[in-house]
């Protein structure tokens, strides 16, 4: 596999204009290329200049979309409950056994925040994204998500993306569907199914150009997933360039991990650094105690509300 040295650079203190520059990696299976816009794989993709065979790979959760945050510097107005920080911060409150944690396993976990997917709406990341989506797809490129969302999710996601447009007014659920590799002309496979991940029994699901991968390896299950599109393609109509973006480094080291002796790929991985700052704010920094604060204010009136006014509540669980 050829991996490129080229690397979308933009300083998070907004000091300096984002500028696409060249730096020079050392030839390892391991190199990271980072980005804090999506507007870099559009210059990916111009590199390779086969938009064609180019597959464009995103993350969701603090990648295509987040839950809305006006200003991260006003808890009232920077939603962190059910998001990915919130999920990271939870996880170690209930490895430690700390408050205030909203469960005391992560299975319980997985369900208060299954519950409120289900309840929130989501927010692109940045308002850039979906025209430079549209943009590649207007040349060819076939695009789609690989999320560490499981099966119990999908209702829940495909409605976040059905509420979400494109600049020609439709929608993101469509829009995936449409443009997404797909098996037998359909953008969806008989789900869920085996996981390639030979290391976990849980099953996965393709729906509507979405994986679903319930916390997967996303490089084994990625490079087995356009094995299995690449062989129902002719030669000249199968994928030989991706570009994979993620916010999370371990899903992109996997994604290189995976495609290391992959040599019919170019493929470039990126992680997304464009929530880095906001999603450290949560644990970091003078607003940390008030954004925590918060987040536990409004799981707690989520969990009172559902037990009040509901005869037999999806969620019993006490707020502490």
């Amino acid at each position: 596999m050829r991996f490129l040295s080229l690397t979308y650079y933009a300083l998070l203190t907004g000091i300096a204009t984002m500028t696409l520059s060249t730096h020079v990696y050392a030839e390892s299976a391991n190199s990271i290329l980072t980005t804090d816009s999506f507007a870099t794989l559009e210059q990916q993709v111009m590199q390779w200049g086969e938009p064609e065979n180019t597959l464009v790979v995103m993350d969701n959760d603090d990648t295509l979309t987040m839950i809305a945050c006006a200003d991260d510097q006003s808890p009232s107005k920077c939603q962190y409950l059910g998001g990915a920080a919130w999920y990271a911060w939870q996880s170690e409150l209930v490895t430690a056994q700390s408050a205030p944690r909203v469960a005391d396993t992560s299975l319980e976990l997985i369900e208060a925040s299954d519950l409120l997917f289900a309840l929130n709406t989501m927010v692109y990341t940045r308002d850039n994204v979906p025209a430079i989506l549209a943009r590649l797809s207007s040349q060819g490129v076939r695009l789609m998500v690989e999320t560490a969302r499981g099966n119990q999710t999908i209702s829940a996601t495909e409605d976040q993306f059905t509420d979400l447009t494109l600049p020609d007014g439709g929608d993101l659920l469509g829009f995936f569907a449409t443009h997404a590799p797909k098996f037998a002309g359909l953008a969806s496979k008989a789900s869920p199914y085996s996981s390639c991940d030979s290391g976990s029994k849980r099953r996965i699901s393709y729906r509507q150009g979405v994986m679903y991968l319930a916390g997967q390896d996303k490089g084994k299950n990625l490079l087995c997933f356009v094995n299995q599109y690449n062989d129902t393609l002719s030669p000249d109509k199968q994928i030989r360039n991706i570009a994979f973006i993620d916010d999370t480094l371990e899903n992109v080291e996997s994604i290189n991990h995976a495609f290391a002796t992959q040599a019919q790929f170019n493929v470039a991985a990126y992680h997304y650094t464009a929530l880095a700052a906001h999603k450290a704010a949560l644990t970091q920094g003078p607003m940390a105690k008030k954004h925590q604060a918060k987040a536990t204010e409004r799981w707690c009136k989520v969990i009172k509300t559902m037990t009040k006014e509901l005869i037999k509540p999806s969620y019993t669980r006490e707020c502490r």
